[in-house]
């Protein structure tokens, strides 16, 4: 077999497993669409979730149904998030500066704010 036979079964082959895959995408949605905010109902990170829900219902023609999950400065919803099927189905409206500031940790230098040591036990400098 040539070179270029191979490489045309090989393209047939991909346009029709793409072919046969589409009509199993063309379904999505088939049920309304969770959307977890994980912070209190009526804050800047649900109101801008409420605010494009009516769009994306009207582009997806499905419902959205927004979950408030907060606590632990978001930590809730985040977690609920990480941990929910891989299915499509769950989302997260997630507010980026409490993200970043969840992810990475930094040590700081400890100051001595009263006597020679602070509460944690740093000498004074």
């Amino acid at each position: 077999m040539t070179n270029s036979t191979a490489l045309g079964r090989m393209i047939a082959g991909v346009l029709t497993a793409g072919m046969l895959a589409a009509p199993a995408l063309a379904e999505y949605p088939e049920k309304a669409i969770d959307v977890i905010v994980a912070f209190n109902p009526g804050g800047g990170t649900d109101v801008a979730a409420r605010t494009i829900e009516p769009f994306i219902e009207k582009y997806l023609d499905e419902d959205i149904v927004i979950l408030n999950k907060p606590g632990a400065g978001g930590e809730v919803g985040f977690s609920l998030l990480a941990t929910s099927d891989p299915d499509g189905y769950t989302m997260g409206f997630i507010n980026l500066p409490a993200m970043f500031a969840c992810s990475y940790t930094r040590e700081t230098a400890c100051v001595a704010i009263s006597g020679p040591s602070c509460r944690h036990g740093c000498a004074a400098a």
